[in-house]
């Protein structure tokens, strides 16, 4: 993560830098203390919090350690800091406001607790000033922690996304100025600062070593390498614990994995089942048709003995079914029953298969009533069942409340005759999961559907 980090600054931070600073020299020759590494920062104060913005965040690697980027900020007249766990990155504070007795780094809040991932902007307004920072993989980006106008803050907003035309940006905070952003409130924000957010004084690094080395020079090189070392190992282990701590990031992956075993969304696979069961023949060489059941591109059928054998059956079976045949003798002989699995053709398949779009499902509610409206007006119908389930996380463990962008899965059913088959459309955040079609006492067929409807919780 931290390459990806890496590499994507190297391709749009030198880009966002300059742009910052182009907009820091306002029309009139101003400079927003915000904007200026050589001004104090500017704060936010929510219930008791003192949310500071103005940081200049800088990578720390194996050439930039966090010690060597505290010791270059105290000599160029930086006083606090703090740093981010995901991308090992250090945000450099100059002198806070004399009424920031609580004072926490708004970026660190952001990522650590608030962010899911790629490209984001958080702009938030407090009274007349508004402040923004922009994230790319939890990480703040160089440039874009500022406070200022709202006039300057839109204008850094319009830049951020040109230089991201081809990512996709979300938005969070509690402006109204914003129309595609996601409401999240300062108090939430303030709840969340905590130890590894809270700003801290830079310590006077050579002043130390200079003690050091003066009462003993050996000791003070043991220590020297014991504390990189020690630094170094504890970095790693609290960015292993604090990717562990998000709740955000541990769903974005186990999603992942969930819909990679989701099936074909809409009618692809129904139609296939359709035009599988209209080449089964109902008698193969004195065994007639009993069930049928689908999943996938895979189909199970049940052959009931009439007059034939177990040779008739196996040399009458049409080869273009492509089965693989089991023989049954749970029963008497005379009464036994034979098995075929049938792997459907790829020629069967009307379209290329789907895989699930998260991001164009509807709300849950939507779903619901949308496809709850359509399972209703079936039921109309002389002898069919339907039934749908309540939606639950899907992908996860967990509330969907706490979670920035859940997805939900609940089940539904229908069943009927066979000719309201060919009479089902199914829209694409419906995901048909079983085919069973028996053939009953009278003669007919009677076909029962299940699967999982999808929609985003909020």
């Amino acid at each position: 993560m931290l390459n990806f980090f890496k590499k994507r600054k190297g391709q749009a931070a030198d880009a966002a830098q300059a742009d910052v600073a182009q907009v820091a020299q306002s029309r009139d020759g101003d400079v927003n203390p915000a904007m200026s590494d050589k001004l104090p920062c500017q704060s936010m104060a929510v219930n008791g919090v003192d949310l500071v913005f103005g940081a200049a965040w800088t990578p720390a690697s194996e050439e930039s350690s966090t010690k060597k980027i505290l010791s270059t900020g105290f000599n160029e007249g930086f006083v606090y800091y703090t740093t981010n766990e995901y991308e090992s990155t250090v945000g450099l504070f100059g002198e806070l406001p004399k009424e920031a007795k609580n004072a926490h780094a708004a970026a660190a809040v952001f990522a650590q607790h608030f962010s899911a991932g790629g490209i984001e902007l958080f702009v938030f307004q407090h009274g007349e000033l508004c402040g923004l920072v922009g994230l790319m993989e939890y990480a703040p980006i160089p440039g874009f922690d500022v406070m200022g106008t709202q006039a300057q803050i839109q204008q850094l907003i319009s830049e951020f996304n040109e230089i991201n035309t081809s990512q996709l940006v979300h938005t969070y905070g509690n402006v109204s100025w914003i129309s595609d952003i996601q409401l999240l409130e300062l108090n939430k924000v303030a709840y969340k600062a905590d130890t590894k957010s809270k700003l801290k004084r830079i310590p006077n690094v050579k002043l130390r070593l200079l003690v050091a080395a003066m009462a003993v020079m050996g000791l003070a090189a043991c220590v020297y390498g014991y504390w990189e070392y020690r630094e170094m190992q504890l970095a790693e282990e609290a960015a292993i614990a604090a990717a562990a701590r998000n709740p955000n990031l541990v769903y974005e992956e186990t999603l992942a994995l969930a819909l990679r075993s989701t099936g074909a969304p809409g009618d692809a696979n129904l139609q296939t089942w359709r035009k599988f069961f209209a080449q089964v023949p109902l008698n193969v060489g004195g065994w007639n048709f009993k069930t049928l059941e689908c999943k996938q591109l895979v189909c199970d059928i049940v052959w009931a003995r009439s007059s034939g054998t177990f040779k008739t059956f196996e040399s009458k079976l049409p080869p273009a079914l492509n089965a693989v045949t089991s023989l049954k003798l749970d029963n008497e002989l005379v009464k036994a029953e034979v098995h075929t699995q049938h792997t459907l053709s790829k020629d069967l398949s009307t379209e290329a298969k789907k895989s699930l779009d998260i991001k164009s499902l509807p709300l849950e509610h939507d779903v619901q009533k949308l496809w709850g409206s359509k399972l209703q007006d079936l039921s109309l119908l002389n002898n069919l069942n339907v039934s749908l389930s309540k939606a639950a996380l899907f992908g996860g463990q967990g509330n969907p409340v706490e979670l920035m962008r859940p997805i939900v899965k609940g089940a539904w059913s229908i069943d009927h005759d066979i000719w309201s088959l060919t009479e089902l459309p199914l829209p694409d955040y419906i995901v048909p999961e079983n085919l069973k079609i028996a053939r009953v006492d009278s003669g007919n067929f009677r076909y029962k559907i299940e699967g999982s409807y999808y929609a985003k919780a909020k």
